[in-house]
This record gives structure tokens, sequence and C-alpha cells, in this order.
């Protein structure tokens, strides 16, 4: 490693990102007092104390090639595997909590040791702990809460928010060790409303034919909700009725319209995953200051679900709106799938996704070379997109994930239909009980 120099000095970092310190003269060299601290001002963009930074990453042969970024991915692809088939069998709790369980250790851990060796492994299986609170967190929320209230969940549990947290965390902290210890902290608290307070899926439970635990569940939600229990018996045994098959990832391609699902949803995460990375891992110069240039990106994504620059409010704008897509990629996977596979299946996108995050974390060094090769990338990909979902995925607005992705679930227009004859009904029900 190299020595650092003492004082404040100030150096032109190359596109590599590989500061020598003995290899790069002091831009502010030769200059004494106010000419000197002006020059500190002006040229010092040290935001942050990154790991990056202090291993020298980039310096390294053989690890800048694996950058943390590239490890962490890797890890969520391994717990994709593993975690989505797991929460379908074991249930969406159990699994969620053992992903936070091997998720906030690994990441307090990973900013523990003085080893470079250590810090990609403990990133990767801080990995595999997001991969579970991810898609397992994702379809265990969508199952606790109702079709209205689907769309609000993303709206406020997003990248955009947790964005706005992370930069807040790294600006008041300053250094990543001080950082990672403080998420890993920030995240126990969502670890313990979980553990604490919230149950298990009553449609995974009922789906198992655990009625009486899925009764018991729908009571706690209720009482959260504040809101009357109303009992929902078990479903009525019809003689010489055919057994409802069970359906599993492999069973998914033999069914028309459940391949056609899985096939444009693995685009769509393969797309957006791609865009959105390439674009937010090429984005961090964008602005003169860096602070500013990440808060933009969060508030702006937060906000829309503006620009003094050009360069920057078009750079912000192609992020905001790659990144929204996430929305819809999320809701699909749920609303599309049955429940035996909700997990698994969402899991299989996020595979898919996470080698769009690859991909992107190993593009992104196209930008030292010729940037606009990384937007031409995106725009391809993001037309393709914009076809394939205009022409192919199916419409599953306010759904009952009960019967998503079955031969039981009605047509949007029926569904829609169904349900303001129900709401009209209560309503009036409710006059007649004031009366």
């Amino acid at each position: 490693m190299h020595i650092i120099p003492p004082g404040k000095v100030c150096y032109d970092v190359p596109k590599s990102k590989c500061l020598q310190y003995d290899n790069f003269p002091n831009v502010c060299a030769n200059l004494t007092g106010t000419a000197l601290s002006e020059c500190h001002t002006t040229k010092s963009h040290s935001y942050y104390s990154s790991a990056a930074m202090e291993f020298e990453i980039y310096c390294r042969p053989g690890w800048k090639d694996f950058r943390p970024a590239f490890v962490q991915y890797v890890g969520v692809l391994i717990g994709n595997i593993i975690l989505g088939y797991v929460a379908d069998q074991m249930g969406r709790k159990k699994t969620f909590i053992l992903s936070m369980l091997i998720g906030i250790p690994s990441l307090s851990l990973s900013a523990t040791f003085n080893s470079i060796a250590a810090f990609y492994f403990f990133r990767a299986l801080t990995g595999i702990g997001i991969a579970g609170t991810m898609i397992v967190g994702w379809a265990y929320f969508s199952e606790l809460v109702s079709p209205h209230q689907r769309f609000k969940l993303r709206t406020f549990s997003n990248w955009a928010n947790a964005r706005i947290m992370l930069t807040l965390v790294a600006l008041l902290t300053g250094e990543w060790r001080l950082s990672s210890h403080v998420s890993a902290c920030i995240s126990l608290i969502t670890l313990a409303i979980v553990y604490f307070i919230l149950p298990e899926s009553h449609i995974w439970l009922r789906k198992k034919g655990r009625y009486e635990e899925a009764e018991e569940s729908r009571k706690r939600i209720a009482a959260l909700a504040g809101i009357e229990f109303v009992p929902m018996p078990p479903p009525e045994k019809v003689e010489n009725a055919e057994p409802e098959k069970a359906v599993n990832i492999l069973t998914v391609f033999g069914d028309p319209q459940l391949r056609k699902n899985i096939l444009i949803l693995w685009l769509m995460w393969f797309v957006t995953g791609m865009t959105a990375y390439l674009t937010d891992l090429c984005g961090g110069d964008m602005t003169a200051n860096f602070w500013i240039g990440q808060f933009l990106s969060g508030i702006l994504l937060s906000v829309v679900r503006i620009g003094q620059w050009y360069y920057t409010a078009v750079y912000l704008a192609s992020f905001v709106f790659t990144s929204i897509c996430w929305e819809p990629c999320y809701l699909c996977a749920s609303e599309l799938m049955p429940t035996d596979v909700r997990a698994t299946s969402t899991a299989s996108c996020s595979i898919v996704g996470r080698f769009a995050n690859i991909g992107a974390s190993m593009l992104s060094g196209l930008k030292t070379i010729y940037e606009p090769g990384v937007h031409m990338i995106s725009i391809s990909l993001g037309l393709t997109n914009v076809i394939a979902a205009y022409f192919f995925l199916q419409e599953t607005k306010n759904c009952s994930l009960d019967k998503a992705g079955t031969a039981a679930s009605k047509p949007v227009e029926k569904a829609n239909e169904q349900e303001m004859k129900d709401l009209i009904d209560r309503t009036v029900a409710e006059d007649v009980e004031k009366k």
C-alpha cells in the first residue's frame, strides 16, 4: 500500500480510480496562506472515506476486477437461488427473519476486520441476507396488505427512500466502517417489528391448509389495522371434485399463460436491472458535489413516485424513470404468479436481475472509455422492454393474491365490478345500521 503524505494534499484522480500518491503531483503545491486554503476548498472532492479508498482496491491486481458491488451481487444471486424456495416451503416470516439474521451480523462484521478478503467474504454474506429481505420480504408484505394498498407499499418501502436514508447515514458518519455499523443497527428495528408484531402470511397458511393459524394471522392483522375481524371459513369440500394440482417452478412452464408470464417477468427484471444499475453506477459524478447528486437521486425518485445543469437534469431523469420500473416489476411478480411459487418465481426474477446487475457492474467501466456507449446500451434495452410489456404483459390491477395465477382468477374487469358491488352492499348495510 502507498503511504499517504502528511497534511492536506490534492491530487488529480485518474479515470482508473487508482491513485498512487508517489506518482501524481500535488496540485496545491507551492501555495501558502489564503491561496492554499482556497485551493484545498476548490480542488477537494473527497467526501467520504470508502472501503475502496482504504484498501486501495482499484490499485490491486485481481481485486480491482471484482469490486465490492460485484461480490455483493453474487451473494444476492446465491440467496435468491436458495431462499425463494425455502420461503415457499417453510413460510414467509421465518425465512425473512433468517435472512436478516444472516445479513445484519455480516454487514457489521464486514467493517470489523482489517482484511480485504474478510471484507469481501462478509459482503457476500450480506448479499445473501439482502436477497431474502428483498424477494421474500416483498412476497411476505404484499400478502399481508389489501390489493388497494399494495402499490402504496412499494411507494414508501422502496430503494428511493432507502437511498436517502443511506446517503444521510454516509454523510453523518463520513466513513464506511461506522456507516456499516449504523446501517446494521437501523436494520435491527425491522427485525424487531417482524419478529414481535407481524404474523405469518395468512395467504400462505391457507394455501398450506393451516386454516386455524391463518385465522389467527387475520385476527392479528385486523387488530393492527384497527378494523373489525370478519371470519373466513375454510373452503367447502366438494365431492368428486378434482384435487387442485400443486404448482412448482417447473410446472409453471407447462401452463401457456404462466409460461408467458414468467418469461415477460424475466425480461422486465433483466432490462430494469441492467439499465437502472448501469445508470446508477455511472452517475456518481453527475454533479460537482457528490452529496448533492446522491440526495437528488433519492429525493426525485421519492417525489415522482428542476435542474440547473443540463447534464444533471437529463441524467437524473433517465435514472428516475428507469428506476420507477422496479415498482411494476415487483407488483407483477406477486400478481402474475400463484401463491405456491410466488417467492420462488420472484426469486427467479431476482436472479435474472442480479445477472443484469453483475453485467452492469462490469460494463460501468465503459464510461471511462466511451461514455455514450453506456447510454446506447440502456436505450436499446429500454425500448425492448417497452415493446414487450405493451404487447405481452397481462393487466393485474387490484387482483386477489389468493387466486393469482390460477384458473380461478377473475379477469380484471369482472374483479373490479364485483369489488364495487361488494363495496356498495357494505355501504348500504352500514347506512341501515346507523338508521
